[in-house]
């Protein structure tokens, strides 16, 4: 899977390519160097942005850990909804 996606932090954003995602996260392709644990918000073409955590980065992929509810995050990103008990 490759999505198109620009990634934010602080004032700068920069394209990157979404190479994996779940509801707990993504990993992306992108130029730009990262600092470890900062704050950035992930933004999907066509799906929507995320608030994430740079949880690692090594060379051009980088990890990241969302910090949006996992449940919003699955119906955003595959349509999946909890159950009404």
């Amino acid at each position: 899977m490759n999505y198109r996606g620009r990634l934010s932090s602080g004032v700068i954003e920069s394209p990157c390519t979404v190479v994996n995602v779940s509801a707990g996260g993504a990993q992306v392709n992108i130029a730009r160097k990262l600092e470890t644990l900062s704050v950035a918000t992930l933004a999907i073409e066509g799906v929507g942005a995320f608030h994430a955590r740079v949880v690692w980065q090594q060379g051009d992929r980088t990890g990241l850990q969302f910090l949006d509810d996992v449940r919003r995050v699955s119906e955003r990103l595959f349509g999946i909804k909890e159950p009404v008990a």
